[in-house]
Order: structure tokens, then sequence, then C-alpha cells
């Protein structure tokens, strides 16, 4: 169960809608990217309740790549199950002004690499397959 973060939904939709302009300046070639970019719906919410161990930080809807190709998609960013690091729970070696920066400044960078992983990775790059060789 989760309700839409509407305030930075529209910041995500900004991301898709420059994306056309984005995408060809990628450090690979066009192969790797899809025929035809389709843009996605791009939305945060704020999770209320997830039925598991482990919440992803992101979603691209549907999973099935031949879906998305025909159909379209989804991405959903899950805003919250993104939390600051906890110093005992992670080995770091730094002192604690830097640890206090890096607690206070790693969310927006996590939550920026999610949106442009499920944009860019599900949403506008090819799906590799290696096709079997007999014989």
């Amino acid at each position: 169960m989760a309700v839409v973060d509407k305030e930075s939904s529209e910041k995500f939709q900004k991301l898709v809608e420059m994306a056309p302009d984005l995408l060809p300046k990628l450090p690979w070639s066009k192969e790797f990217e899809k025929d035809k970019f389709l843009m996605p719906d791009f939305t945060d919410l704020i999770v209320l309740t997830f039925a598991s161990s482990d919440v992803p930080l992101g979603i691209n809807l549907p999973n099935y790549d031949d879906l998305r190709e025909t159909l379209g998609f989804k991405n959903v960013n899950l805003g919250n199950a993104n939390s600051p690091p906890d110093k005992a729970t992670i080995n770091l070696f730094m002192d604690e002004k830097d640890f206090e920066i890096f607690q206070n400044y790693s969310s927006e960078p996590d939550i920026l690499v999610t949106a442009l992983h499920e944009l860019i990775g599900h949403g506008s790059g090819k799906l590799l397959t290696k096709d079997n060789v007999t014989g």
C-alpha cells in the first residue's frame, strides 16, 4: 500500500520529458537503445506497507520486456524506501565529521541513481540476449 507523492512525481516526470534530449548523449552506441523510446509515466510513492522482507528503491512495470515494448511501461520510485545509512550497520572508514556529511547528503544521489536506472536501464535500454547456438 502506498500514497503518491505528487510534488516529487512531477520532478520525475520532468526527467522523463528530458529523456529524448538526454538519451543521445549517453556514452554508448544507439544499438543498445530501444528502437523507439516510449515515454513512461514516472510516479514517486510513499510506501505505507510492503509484503516483503526487502523493499526495492524503484520498480519498472510491467516486468516483462516484450510487454514494455508493445504496451509501454511505468517507472515507480519508492521514495521512503531509501533511508540514510546507519553507522552501526555500515563498515565505514571515515571520521565522525565526514560520516555526518555522508549521512545527511547520501539519500538524494541514491534517489537520482535509482530514477536514472529505472528510466535509462529498464526504460530505454534494449534487453540483451545471447542466442543459443547448437552444433
